[in-house]
Order: C-alpha cells, then sequence, then structure tokens
C-alpha cells in the first residue's frame, strides 16, 4: 500500500528577523542520524547574488525517522540583493521507524533590505521499503545529471514563477528516477511526498 501526503505552500514575506545575523549550521544528519540537507544563499552586500543548491539521496534505518530537507535564502542589510536557495531530498527508509516525522521547509527573509528578492525551493520524498535498498548506478547517474540541473536553474536568471515552474517539472523527474531506480527492495510502505516554495 502508498500512500502520499503533499503539502504545497507559496508565501510572500518581507521581513523576518532570524534573532542572529548568521544562519544555522549545515550537516549530513539530525541529531537522531537521520538525513539532513540543508541549503544555504546568504546575501549582505549591496546588489549581491547568492545562488545555491544541493540534491540528496541517503537511506535511514533508524527509530526516529526525522529526515530534514531545507531551502534558505536569507538577505539581510542590503540593497538589491537577490538570494536562491533549492534543496532536493530523497529518503529511502530500510527500517522500521516507530516515530516517522521528516520535515520539508523553504524559508525567505529580507531583513533589513531595500528591494531585495528572495526564493527558495524544497522537495522531499521519503520512500519506506522492506530494505536494505539502494540506487542502481543508473538511476545514481541520472540524480547526478538532475543535481546539474537543479544547479544551472538556481543560477539562471528565470523570473520566480518560471523558476517555481521550471523546479516544479525537474523535482517530478527526480521523483521517477529515484522511485524507479531503488534495487535490493520487494516492498514498500508509505511514502511521504512534500514540495514547499517560498517567495520574499
Amino acid at each position: 500500500m502508498r500512500m502520499f501526503s503533499r503539502s504545497i505552500c507559496t508565501t510572500a514575506l518581507a521581513t523576518l528577523a532570524f534573532g542572529a545575523t548568521t544562519l544555522p549550521a549545515s550537516a549530513d544528519q539530525t541529531p537522531s542520524g537521520a538525513p539532513q540537507n540543508i541549503v544555504q544563499a546568504e546575501a549582505t552586500d549591496a546588489h549581491q547574488v547568492a545562488q545555491r543548491s544541493h540534491v540528496q539521496v541517503a537511506s535511514f534505518g533508524g527509530d526516529n525517522n526525522d529526515s530534514t530537507n531545507a531551502a534558505i535564502a536569507y538577505a539581510h542589510d542590503c540593497t538589491g540583493c537577490h538570494t536562491v536557495a533549492v534543496a532536493f531530498q530523497a529518503v529511502l527508509v530500510t527500517g522500521q521507524p516507530s516515530t516517522a516525522a521528516p520535515e520539508n521547509d523553504a524559508i525567505v527573509v529580507n531583513d533589513h533590505c531595500t528591494s531585495c528578492v528572495g526564493f527558495a525551493f524544497a522537495y522531499q520524498d521519503v520512500i519506506a521499503t522492506n530494505g536494505p535498498a539502494r540506487l542502481s548506478d543508473d538511476a545514481n547517474d541520472k540524480v547526478h545529471d538532475i543535481a546539474e540541473q537543479a544547479r544551472a536553474l538556481a543560477r539562471s536568471d528565470l523570473s520566480p514563477a518560471d523558476l517555481n515552474s521550471a523546479l516544479e517539472s525537474l523535482a517530478a523527474k527526480f521523483k521517477q528516477t529515484v522511485e524507479s531506480g531503488i534495487v535490493g527492495a520487494h516492498q514498500r510502505g508509505h511514502d511521504f511526498e512534500r514540495e514547499t516554495v517560498r517567495r520574499g
């Protein structure tokens, strides 16, 4: 049996303070050992452009699946800054965690900015399997190509609307590539799919 939980949210944020002048540190794992993919793009100088992306495919067999995927576009104390953050994550759950609470967030912060534009896109696909599960070599190669495409889109001059549309198409390709490329698992359980977009 498969169940999809999909959340799409588009919100414009004008000014929001972090309470600190630095972004949270990024790590490959949450404290519980689940995969973590945090992409941060930060601009602080006038007319600075900060564009970052990352695509992660990871497996998890622990007890608390709090896998986290986040795209954070942060501009502060600048004029005409442009920030873009893009995060794709797929998690192959190979065990039977007692807690499943994956998180997917896209955050845009323009703090003390004038005419700044921020865009964040986060896509997460959590796939339960009977494990052990991994991607085939062919699927890994395709994911690498998708990562290159995500990087090119993040660095493009597309409008937020066009960028969002292109990333939605790429996210669908990422999902199909990962789910069709799983080897080593014969059964799959509940899937969680989330997409979050923020513009500011």
